[in-house]
């Protein structure tokens, strides 16, 4: 049984680990699989091994939704490739029901904040390389992420839950320095990558580190000084690159064209997806389209719409590209019905009422990457939710990461 432990430890190390880059050619799955080796075998001997926390099994609802609504799905290979995708979601809560994994999470946590940061480095690396030293024609935000599975604004998503972790370290700390320039090297890459909902993520980063920090500590002059100039480096990083520059003038137009102060600039596609998207869900409120049909329900809708957009590269109409909600909380509801809604806001409850830190700087960064993404569509997005919601759901008021 001491085995089997090891093993369970081993495939959850290794998947902290590699969950910042996820190579293809070692995959970060492998871990989760050789973590469910030795859960098996500890199964055996049920009493010693297992400890039950059923609030770190809502993922797993959300996983056996996505089953049950395969059964009145009429796109069932779609409804499959979306049950395997979102497997995750019910390994990591039931890995997480033993003593072992859950002893673990603090160690855990430290693994993916270590990687991330070498991640960041590395991305940093990437883009020196590609915009400024040997300048690629074209290359947008979009291919702003070294690593193949993970897309550079779920990059960011990662990068701005870690740097907030390690900032709300570093104002802990009596030496500060340690935790605060990794936060501050991650919190600046998330930005850099052009994840437009992580620059509001970054600022409230910046925002609740100080009034922590101020409410919660005596801080000297020179450390107050940091964070000060910290956040002063990360507001100025954003007008850096041409990209940067790019993105932020096209927010603007876009919030001119909302507020009807220049509707000659064009919406964001959002818009009109959530519009539809909520008109998809009236015709289904209970119990949803099904895991396979709730993205065809929604192209089958906006196919009127002649929405013309601009994406860095050219022109295109809504109607000819296959979207799916982006908005997590939408594309769960349109999918599963009210249930699966309601479970999203259970989790980021259970995170925020959580007594670490680490839980309540991941429901920021929860909530406000599934209002304009629906993470749980990609590799990416269903890792980082499974893993990350049981690891910090786990952690002590005490637990110093």
């Amino acid at each position: 049984m001491r085995f089997a432990a090891v093993i369970l430890q081993f495939g959850l190390i290794w998947f902290a680990f590699g969950l910042p880059f996820q190579p293809k050619w070692l995959p970060t799955s492998l871990g989760m699989m050789l973590a469910g080796v030795g859960w098996l075998v500890l199964l055996f001997r049920l009493k010693p091994h297992f400890r039950l926390k059923p609030l770190l099994l809502l993922p797993l609802l959300l996983f056996l939704l996505n089953v049950v609504g395969a059964y009145y799905s009429t796109d069932v290979s779609r409804a499959s490739k979306i049950i395997s995708l979102s497997i995750p979601l019910a390994a990591f809560p039931l890995l997480f029901q033993t003593k072992v994994a859950q002893q673990l999470a603090p160690q855990l946590l430290r693994f993916f904040l270590a990687s991330s940061v070498f991640a960041a480095v590395v991305t940093l690396g990437y883009l020196l390389w590609t915009v400024v030293i040997s300048p690629q024609p074209g290359i947008t935000y979009r291919q702003f992420s070294p690593f193949t599975h993970i897309p550079s604004h779920y990059l960011a998503m990662y990068f701005s839950f870690a740097g907030g972790a390690w900032w709300l370290m570093s104002a802990r700390e009596k030496s500060p320095w340690f935790h605060f320039i990794p936060g501050l090297i991650l919190l600046l890459t998330s930005l850099l990558m052009n994840a437009r909902i992580q620059f509001l993520v970054v600022l409230i980063v910046m925002i609740w580190t100080m009034v922590f920090a101020f409410k919660h500590y005596e801080l000297t002059l020179k450390r107050k000084l940091l964070v000060l100039l910290g956040c002063v480096l990360l507001l100025g990083s954003v007008f850096t690159l041409p990209e940067n520059q790019r993105r932020i003038k096209e927010t603007r137009d876009e919030w001119r064209n909302m507020a009807k102060v220049d509707e000659s600039k064009q919406k964001n596609h959002r818009v009109y997806l959530w519009s539809y998207g909520l008109g998809v869900i009236q015709d289904a409120p209970l119990w949803g389209h099904g895991t396979g049909d709730a993205n065809q329900q929604l192209q089958d809708a906006y196919q009127s719409s002649d929405a013309q957009f601009w994406d860095g590269e050219g022109l295109y109409y809504m109607r000819d590209v296959g979207y799916n909600y982006h908005n997590q909380y939408l594309q769960s509801w349109a999918a599963n019905g009210i249930l699966a809604f309601l479970i999203l806001l259970a989790i980021l409850f259970v995170l925020i009422k959580s007594p670490h830190p680490a839980s309540k700087m991941l429901a920021v960064v929860l909530f406000f990457s599934m209002v304009t993404e629906s993470i749980l569509e990609r590799q990416a997005g269903v890792f980082f939710m499974g893993f990350l919601f049981v690891v910090v759901a786990s952690l002590r008021p005490a637990d110093d990461v």
